[in-house]
């Protein structure tokens, strides 16, 4: 989300026939007409990036911070890359390299913590599936990317949400080759270290998750070992515990998760583990743990990203 309630769309993988491969190209998408405008390209082709917006980054101002991602010949990359913007959110000038990232990954996370800096956590390295232990701090100000205390477990195909208390809450996450975790670790920006968190009751990877107006995590769906989950938690960071929520949103995963500004959370897209990508949405309400509605979207989404608009 930027300032002004616009959103920016940056790589990606294209579907074309005649034009496959991995996209630098992005695309700003205008709230009040609803429309998609070009923007300032990235420097390389990737997919499978992170991209976040950091409130206060290029001398003061905001930004679009991207790491990693898949590039030419199937090599996790190491780049990251920033793009300032103005108060109203439009670029003030094309994107500028920041210091790369020690391990070059895709899949992974990036959380933007209290005081501007991107935590980047887990991922994978090549196009073999083997999750990384190596976390690094990104630092838009200083342009300086630099290695962080290492996960507890490698991690990769994760969530990863920051706390209200400025904390960053990880778990999950695997393949299906080498299987799905329970556990979850919280980071803690102040000591730089990972501790262990209560696990899940459900081992998942691809799951949607979103803090709630209440400062607890809601954690629903994804891939479990078995397939296809439906079963959605929520955890309590004061207790250190996690609650099975009594009635199951639809099974999905690689969907979104968005809280909403009236505390309902709106669940869309994603697809299944036989491939079928969904066309489906619901608004579930965690405070009476009840799904509220069943919508459609205007076309089919997997892996996509979604936005609560705020006007600055």
């Amino acid at each position: 989300m930027l300032p002004g309630g616009d959103a920016l769309v940056c790589g990606g993988a294209s579907l074309s026939a005649r034009d496959p491969g991995y996209l630098a190209s992005c695309e700003r998408w205008l709230h009040e007409s609803g429309t998609f405008a070009p923007g300032a390209a990235l420097p390389s082709p990737r997919a499978n990036h992170a991209a976040v917006f950091v409130p206060r980054a290029d001398g003061g101002s905001a930004a679009v911070v991207v790491t990693g991602g898949l590039g030419r010949g199937s090599a996790g990359l190491g780049e990251v890359d920033l793009l300032p913007l103005g108060n109203d959110g439009r670029a003030l000038a094309g994107w500028r390299p920041l210091a790369a990232l020690e391990n070059g990954r895709y899949h992974h996370t990036a959380t933007v913590l209290r005081d501007g800096r991107v935590l980047v956590v887990g991922g994978e390295r090549s196009d073999r599936p083997i999750p990384l232990f190596a976390t690094e701090i990104v630092d838009p100000v200083r342009a300086t990317s630099t290695v962080s205390d290492p996960l507890i477990e490698p991690r990769v195909n994760h969530f990863a949400v920051a706390l209200a208390d400025g904390r960053v809450l990880v778990g999950g996450g695997g393949t299906f080759a080498s299987g799905f975790r329970r556990s979850v670790e919280i980071y803690d920006p102040r000591s730089q270290r990972w501790r262990r968190a209560a696990p899940m009751h459900t081992a998942r990877g691809f799951a949607q998750a979103t803090l709630l107006a209440d400062g607890r995590v809601l954690v629903v769906g994804g891939f479990g070992n078995d397939g296809d989950l439906a079963e959605a938690e929520i955890y309590d960071p004061r207790r250190n515990r996690w609650a099975l929520v009594g009635e199951r949103p639809r099974p999905r995963a690689r969907g979104i998760a968005v809280t909403l500004a009236d505390g309902r959370v709106l669940l869309a897209g994603g697809q299944l583990a036989n491939g079928r990508v969904l066309r489906d949405a619901e608004l579930f309400d965690p405070r009476a743990t009840a799904r509220l509605a069943d919508l459609r979207l205007p076309a089919r989404v997997r892996a996509g990203a979604a936005l609560a608009i705020r006007y600055w």
